[in-house]
């Protein structure tokens, strides 16, 4: 039984070292990911989550604050933050919500649209680079997986 034991320990061990190795190879990918974005967005003076806020933006008129920081995956603080720089850069508006006086809407201008429009010209051609190396089996096979563990725990 003692053998067993140990072999059972062994195993978990071994998953959960290859699990570990998996898991630092996705977050090494995906900070060189985030840093060559970064790189690619600086010229525009913003930062990922700057531009991330105005793609969301970009896709209805109007957003509401909680829904831009539920989609960002960020706090009320930064989201605050974020929200200041684009309204401070002429790039954003807030409104309050006609439904909901409590709540703000936030609003691209004409100005965020065409920031927008050029930052992501430079971060589709970084992502096409990035992206190259891979084969559209393998593209689509890395969907498939990430997907697959997004909605794992749902």
């Amino acid at each position: 039984k003692l053998n067993i034991l140990s072999f059972e320990i062994l195993s978990f061990e071994n998953i959960f070292m290859e699990n570990s190795d998996i898991y630092h190879l996705y977050r090494e990918v995906l900070v060189q990911l985030e840093f060559g974005n970064h790189q690619a967005l600086r010229p525009f003076n913003l930062t990922v989550h700057q531009f991330d806020a105005l793609c969301i933006l970009s896709e209805k008129t109007g957003v509401r604050m909680g829904e831009l920081k539920d989609r960002l995956l960020s706090d009320n603080s930064k989201m605050t933050r974020t929200v200041d720089y684009l309204e401070s850069n002429g790039l954003a508006e807030r409104r309050p919500d006609p439904i909901d006086r409590r709540a703000q809407v936030v609003f691209l201008t004409e100005a965020g649209q065409q920031l927008r429009n050029q930052a992501t010209v430079v971060h589709t051609q970084y992502l096409h680079q990035k992206f190259s190396a891979l084969s559209e089996g393998e593209k689509n096979q890395l969907v498939t997986l990430l997907q697959k563990m997004r909605y794992a725990h749902e």
